[in-house]
C-alpha cells in the first residue's frame, strides 16, 4: 500500500492511497492495482485512513512517501509524530536507512524520502516498468498522468503545467518498493 500525500483544499494536489497485490508473482506474473482512495483530507486522517486499507489488504507493508510531512511544520504537525504514532499500532510501516545511519546505529526513519536522486531513480524503473509490462494498471487517469508527465528544462521531473501526478507517484513507488 503506497500514500501520496496532497494538500488539504480543493485546490491543491490530492492525496493518493493505492494498493497492489503482489499473489501472482510467486507464479511469475506480475503486481496489480487492485485499489485507489484519492481525495483532500488532513493528513493525520490520511495517515489512518492509509493504515485501515493496509490492514484490510492483509496487513500489507505500507510505504508513505513522507516529504510533504518532513517539509510541513504547520500546526504543530509534524512527520515524526504521525508516523511514529502510525508505527505504535501497525507494525508493516516502511522505513528508510542510510549507510551512515546504518553504520552509527542511529534509529530508521519511516517512509519513502522523494528527493532528486530517488525520483531519478523511480521513474527510470518506472519506464522499464511500463516497457517490460511489469505491473497490470485499472484506472485511466493514471494513464493520462503517465502521459502527460515530463522531464522539465531545468532537469527535474513533473507533470505538465495544469496536470496532476499524484497517481503515477504512487504507482513508481510502489512498482520500485
Amino acid at each position: 500500500t503506497v500514500v501520496d500525500i496532497g494538500g488539504r483544499s480543493c485546490k491543491a494536489d490530492y492525496s493518493v492511497i493505492v494498493v497492489f497485490d503482489r499473489y501472482w508473482m510467486m507464479f511469475g506474473g506480475v503486481p496489480e492495482i487492485v485499489a485507489q482512495w484519492r481525495g483532500h483530507t488532513d493528513h493525520d486522517l490520511l495517515a489512518w485512513k492509509a493504515v485501515q486499507i493496509a490492514s484490510f489488504y492483509h496487513r500489507s507493508l505500507l510505504v508513505i512517501e513522507s516529504n510533504t510531512l518532513e517539509t510541513e511544520n504547520t500546526d504543530g504537525e509534524h512527520s515524526e509524530y504521525i508516523l511514529d504514532t502510525i508505527a505504535s499500532v501497525y507494525d508493516r510501516l516502511y522505513a528508510r536507512a542510510t549507510a551512515g545511519q546504518i553504520r552509527e546505529n542511529l534509529p530508521t526513519r519511516w517512509g519513502f524520502h522523494m528527493n532528486r536522486s530517488t525520483k531519478t531513480l523511480i521513474i527510470n524503473h518506472q519506464i522499464n516498468m511500463l516497457r517490460e509490462n511489469g505491473y497490470i494498471e485499472r484506472d485511466l487517469l493514471a494513464c493520462y498522468e503517465h502521459d502527460v508527465f515530463e522531464k522539465k528544462p531545468n532537469g527535474s521531473f513533473g507533470a505538465m503545467d495544469g496536470h496532476h501526478d499524484d497517481i503515477l507517484i504512487t504507482r513508481c513507488i510502489g512498482t520500485y518498493i
